[in-house]
């Protein structure tokens, strides 16, 4: 997904303010590290448009800390976050930023 707003995409995600303790070993959704048992963690909320464009909610996904905290610096930036390409969003984002930044001889 790009960074700009995908929601034409007809899904989103929702990170809730707190992270709560890991009830037990999962792996993050992003980056496929494990999360330990108490371990803060977050579990967002996927949520998508069905054809009558009623909102459904897809379930939960848990999040280690680190990619939680990113994704939500990214959301509060205006940018949509397509739940499990977070790395590509940023790495897309520091290119664009790099291009606009960069001047080009006319």
């Amino acid at each position: 997904m790009s960074p700009s707003c995908g929601c034409d995409e007809g899904r989103y995600v929702e990170v809730p303010d707190d992270t709560v303790p890991a009830p037990n070993t999962v792996f993050c959704g992003e980056c496929r590290q494990l999360i330990p048992a108490g371990t803060p963690y977050y579990r967002v909320r996927c949520w998508q448009f069905d054809a009558d464009g009623d909102e459904c909610d897809t379930g939960l996904n848990e999040v280690c800390e680190v990619c939680g905290d990113l994704a939500v610096s990214f959301l509060e930036r205006g940018f949509c976050w397509a739940f499990g390409s977070l790395k590509d969003d940023i790495r897309e984002l520091c290119h664009l930023e790099t291009f606009l930044s960069t001047k080009h001889p006319s």
